[in-house]
């Protein structure tokens, strides 16, 4: 039985706030002193997550000085970490129409569009971005991410190499690094990249959680046991690891903890579609097939996979 549901891949790196300050505003006029004034003002709101604030400033710098990209681009950051994704993207566009050598707008876009699940946009931004800046590890990790949920593991990997030669330290490379391995059954060279996440940042809940998905793979249940149990104990709203460790424990034959468990992943994630065909095959081996057929039947209408079914079976 394959027992992760979805590898969490690390959240999409956190924008780059490429503050170009030197090249705010096209002229040394006193418009573009106070554009840059009013600019260095919004760029601190963004920073402080003052957004709703920040947006009116970047906007007075804009009407200040309306060829200032670096301003549409911070007002597109804003939006962005509003999740106004469609609104981020008309300014990094606005900001590329007037500078198209600004790579931080590249980059960007690119992350608001994988954030709308537009890979394809997302790696064309970020392959303009690079060719910008080819020294910058968060744009080939991003890009990374992209290829590895296209499928495209080996582009992935390719990228991922990248960010770390450019930062060794770069954690969440390792962890997702470790994900396209896992993808592609190498689950001994998964485990080392988690590892090497886990050295860097003790902390760090997803590589406990995904290592536990690699040692489950491999029928070392104790091992994945205590990395879900290590993975829930830094981040206890991780929906994703109540489920696998619910399965795990229902290898081992704890049904009751390990429904409990799903019951838990459902509390967090009322549509999580693996938690209910979890369940309900945990019902069916306690002979409860009322509650087991009641399950599946809200699996199947929350879109479970036939394919994920089979496995589960097994």
């Amino acid at each position: 039985m394959r027992l992760g549901k979805t590898l969490i891949l690390s959240a999409s790196a956190a924008l780059v706030l490429a503050v170009l300050l030197s090249a705010a505003g096209s002229s040394g006029d006193e418009t573009s002193d106070k554009a840059t004034a009013v600019y260095r003002e919004a760029v601190a709101l963004l920073e402080k997550g003052d957004y709703d604030k920040a947006i009116p400033q970047f906007s007075q710098a804009i009407e200040l000085s309306p060829r200032f990209a670096e301003a549409y681009s911070g007002r597109g950051t804003a939006y962005w970490s509003k999740g106004q994704m469609d609104k981020a993207i008309a300014d990094y566009s606005l900001a590329l129409s007037i500078n198209d050598k600004l790579a931080e707008a590249w980059f960007n876009r690119g992350v608001a569009y994988a954030d709308k699940d537009e890979l394809d946009k997302a790696i064309a931004d970020y392959d303009r971005a690079i060719a910008l800046s080819p020294k910058d590890q968060h744009i080939y990790y991003n890009r990374g991410v992209a290829y590895a949920d296209k499928g495209q593991y080996d582009k992935a990997l390719a990228d991922q190499n990248e960010a770390l030669r450019l930062d060794p330290s770069y954690f969440e490379a390792y962890n997702d690094r470790g994900i396209c391995y896992w993808k592609q059954k190498d689950y001994d060279r998964a485990i080392a990249d988690y590892d090497q996440a886990l050295k860097l940042n003790p902390k760090y809940a997803e590589a406990f959680y995904n290592r536990g998905c690699a040692y489950a793979a491999k029928a070392q249940l104790d091992k994945a046991l205590a990395d879900f149990d290590a993975a829930l104990a830094l981040s206890k709203d991780l929906a994703e690891a109540y489920v696998d460790r619910g399965a795990t424990l229902m290898k081992k034959g704890a049904l009751d903890k390990a429904i409990a468990d799903f019951n838990e992943a459902i509390r967090l994630q009322p549509k999580n579609a693996a938690a209910f065909a979890m369940r309900s095959l945990a019902y069916g081996k306690k002979g409860d097939q009322a509650k087991a057929a009641e399950d599946l039947a809200q699996a199947k209408k929350l879109g479970i996979t036939a394919k994920f079914l089979e496995d589960a079976a097994k």
